[in-house]
């Protein structure tokens, strides 16, 4: 049977499956409309982002409705922040997801089974656990991404000097033992040091992983780097 796994508590424990499901809905591109006068149609600008969008299950308890339906209750409901969302529809791929609304009741029968809808407010991207594992690069090399969606690494970087990912090249400066580099939240630090000065934006921008092939070419003075990619679709 059918389950979900959010912030690594699985509703199996509650006895809660899932019977039904929205996981493969997709969320809008993000455009901005301009009406231009004595021109037909409108202007489209891409604002080069997904929306959020809300998932829902379907899903049933089938024995101690009372206690498991309040163990299940406190649990999601007590994330204030994004969690983790895994499912056995997709099970190579995951989610990054709050749990929205109430918890309401479609249908309750003799014998303790109650219906009842699961709603999550979730970030576009469904990323696929091949893109958590780690590639290492000791001299240059090449990084494929499988997917047709731009992928924005956490790369780690050991030495000074020039690193270049694809089309982008950063500087190293400065570098004590290792310097991460978080290209989604476009930051660079070591553990909790502040390593933004440390680093140069030579391309003007983080590295991105386009899809298919990216090439990676360490400069003199890198003697490893690890690239954590962070595969996504929709």
């Amino acid at each position: 049977m059918d389950y979900l796994i959010f912030d690594g508590t699985s509703t199996q424990t509650y006895g809660v499956f899932l019977i039904g499901n929205g996981v493969y809905n997709a969320p809008e591109r993000e455009f901005e409309r301009i009406s231009i006068p004595g021109r037909n149609g409108d202007l489209l600008i891409d604002n080069g982002r997904y929306s959020n969008f809300e998932l829902e299950y379907g899903a049933i308890i089938y024995n101690n409705f009372n206690t498991n339906l309040s163990n299940l209750k406190n649990v999601f409901m007590s994330k204030t922040e994004y969690c983790r969302l895994e499912d056995t529809f997709y099970p190579d791929e995951y989610r990054m997801a709050k749990y929205s609304g109430a918890f309401k009741m479609e249908s309750v029968r003799p014998g303790d089974i109650g219906h009842f809808i699961l709603r999550f407010d979730c970030k576009p991207q469904r990323f696929l656990k091949s893109g958590e594992i780690t590639t290492e690069f000791t001299s240059n090399g090449t990084i494929i991404n499988p997917t047709k969606m731009t992928a924005l690494p956490l790369v780690r970087v050991y030495g000074t000097g020039q690193l270049s990912i694809g089309g982008d090249t950063i500087n190293i400066n400065s570098n004590s033992s290792y310097t991460d580099i978080d290209c989604d939240l476009q930051d660079a630090f070591r553990e909790s040091t502040n390593c933004n000065g440390n680093i140069e934006l030579s391309s003007g921008k983080f590295f991105q992983l386009k899809s298919g092939s990216n090439s990676v070419s360490l400069g003199s003075g890198i003697t490893k780097v690890a690239i954590t990619p962070r595969w996504w679709k929709l």
